[in-house]
């Protein structure tokens, strides 16, 4: 080989080193914790030219996960890896240069999951910034769902049954602490299916069940009656009742009372067990707080 021949072959070489060098990825790494008690989070985050950043996280298969990359810059999106696969080396599970930043479906296998947001190539070779926040969401898989919708309508069943079975009203929201808000369709049918099959063949619930609650007003009491049943008996702060107010589907009741002389007491209780859950001074009730007390200020 020739001296220039060598020489051209060296200047290639550090040519083709440097521009591997130049557009190498800065990869910057975060793992994603959930707040306690949720099942999802969203993290900021920007980035420059050839750099990505990788957001790790744990989940199962089957599970549901949805990511959202929201960002004013056209030419940032994100991929997302599955569980022993590697950028560079194996493809993505999904592109979001060519399927949109918005991912939802369920998860393949039990494992990490990478997510990488980065710049199409044209615009970090113009070094240039995007600012950008992504949601991610973490939900049960199909048959974890299907599992709590028949909890949910075994247990309302159970409790429908029981509620009919002893002569009480057609009530489930009596039960409300012990089913979420996910589960309450479901709960409410069980419900409904439980208690009709609670009452006795032939017999009917007392005409006072079922009724729509009302309030009688006393010397320092409040008395939830549905019908002619007394349900509870809330204890007011002062004598007088000036006001009340059923919220809450009638599960909640506020009532505001008053001494002879002096400010006025704004109070939320329970309809159906007359206990106490918040109390302000009506003077303290602005800007619509608490929510509860609205239009019940001084």
């Amino acid at each position: 080989m020739s001296r220039h021949s060598t020489l051209s072959a060296i200047l290639c070489a550090f040519i083709s080193a440097s521009a591997t060098l130049l557009h190498s990825q800065e990869v910057r790494t975060a793992r994603v914790e959930f707040p306690r008690g949720q099942s999802g989070t969203t993290v900021n985050g920007t980035i420059t030219g050839y750099e990505v950043f990788d957001y790790l996280l744990r989940a199962k298969g089957g599970q549901q996960m949805t990511a959202e990359l929201k960002t004013d810059h056209g030419a940032t999106s994100f991929n997302i890896f599955a569980p022993g696969t590697k950028p560079g080396e194996d493809t993505a599970m999904y592109i979001g240069e060519t399927s949109g930043n918005r991912f939802e479906g369920a998860l393949p296998a039990d494992g990490e999951y990478r997510i990488r947001v980065g710049m199409m190539r044209s615009a970090a070779r113009r070094n240039e910034t995007a600012g950008y926040s992504l949601a991610i969401a973490i939900g049960r898989s199909a048959a974890a769902a299907s599992a709590a919708r028949s909890g949910g309508y075994d247990l309302g069943r159970t409790k429908g049954y029981q509620d009919g079975a002893g002569g009480l009203s057609r009530t489930p929201d009596r039960h409300a602490a012990e089913y979420s808000e996910a589960d309450r369709a479901d709960f409410f049918r069980g419900y409904e299916d439980g208690y009709n099959q609670g009452i006795k063949p032939g017999a009917r619930p007392p005409a006072s069940f079922g009724q729509p609650l009302t309030a009688v007003n006393g010397q320092g009491t409040v008395t939830i009656m549905e019908g002619d049943r007394t349900v509870a008996v809330c204890r007011t702060a002062s004598p007088n009742i000036e006001q009340t107010r059923f919220i809450s589907e009638q599960q909640q009741i506020v009532v505001k009372s008053r001494g002879n002389h002096g400010p006025a007491t704004v109070q939320l209780f329970d309809s159906r067990k007359g206990t106490e859950l918040g109390k302000v001074m009506a003077y303290a009730i602005q800007d619509g707080q608490p929510p509860w007390a609205q239009g019940m200020g001084d």
